[in-house]
């Protein structure tokens, strides 16, 4: 009886720890999962063709940078930054035939911005209604 009492208690001890190392897994892969990948007919550098909030829009395939008065954002090192301090972020992008939109859920604020392919040389940003043209049509 007592052998059997052991065998449970190892067996649970096993079940246990199985179950916690899976939750580890999943909680890397979803880590993995947030992360700027836009569509590449957005990839390039596209410059405001009116006075605009942000000068510059800048897409590669894990990042977004913005140029607003001159100064650089990327959101990758954002969101590397908040993750590094300890905080937990969250990115969910939708995608659809000729429109973007990503959702950063940060500590301090939800940030939303959505573009839309106006043209093989111009996107909208629908947020700001502006629009930009690919730095290699200017």
């Amino acid at each position: 009886m007592r052998l059997y009492r052991y065998f449970t208690i190892l067996l649970l001890s096993v079940f246990v720890l199985y179950s916690c190392s899976s939750n580890s897994n999943s909680d890397e892969e979803h880590v993995a999962e947030n992360t700027i990948n836009p569509p590449e007919w957005l990839f390039g550098t596209w410059n405001a063709l009116d006075a605009s909030e942000v000068e510059i829009w800048t897409f590669n395939h894990k990042d977004l940078l913005m140029i607003r008065e001159g100064v650089p954002i990327s959101f990758d090192r954002k969101i590397e930054g908040f993750k590094n301090s300890g905080y937990s972020v969250f990115v969910s992008e939708i995608y659809e035939e000729d429109t973007y939109s990503i959702m950063m859920q940060f500590p301090n604020g939800d940030e939303i911005y959505s573009f839309q392919k106006a043209s093989d040389d111009q996107i909208l940003w629908l947020e700001a209604e502006e629009k930009y043209s690919s730095q290699n049509s200017i």
